[in-house]
């Protein structure tokens, strides 16, 4: 069975060296969110090689234990101050939380670096509203 976890992971692999010009190894990865959906998206990034990835979620206990779960990893947890300045600093972002309205929108990225400079950004937005 697909689960979209999966299928999003599959569509890094091919976005990556379409729209990144790097392998899905090879670029920054975030995840915001730290549930079900996070969990699958880190057991497939570690099968396809990578192994740095930086976890941001609401709460840090969540995250941390989340990130317990992969010790092969390297994890940074942060929360959610961080998502702007973790979204500037990565190439990769999949969103997977259960927030009632979107968190990240083109109109919040052209706030921010996007639209100012060349950097190339690759997001995946698997989440489930509440």
């Amino acid at each position: 069975a697909v689960s979209i976890s999966s299928a999003a992971v599959e569509l890094a692999v091919l976005k990556c060296p379409e729209d990144l010009s790097q392998s899905l190894k090879d670029v920054r990865v975030a995840i915001i969110g730290a549930g079900k959906m996070s969990r699958l998206l880190l057991t497939h990034l570690a099968s396809h090689g990578v192994t740095k990835v930086t976890l941001l979620n609401r709460s840090r206990p969540r995250a941390e234990e989340l990130a317990a779960e992969y010790p092969d990893l390297d994890i940074h947890v942060g929360l959610m101050d961080e998502l702007w300045q973790t979204v500037e600093t990565s190439e990769l972002v999949f969103t997977s939380t259960s927030a009632t309205g979107c968190i990240v929108t083109e109109p919040l990225l052209r706030e921010r670096v996007w639209g100012q400079t060349p950097q190339p950004l690759v997001l995946i937005d698997i989440s489930v509203r509440r």
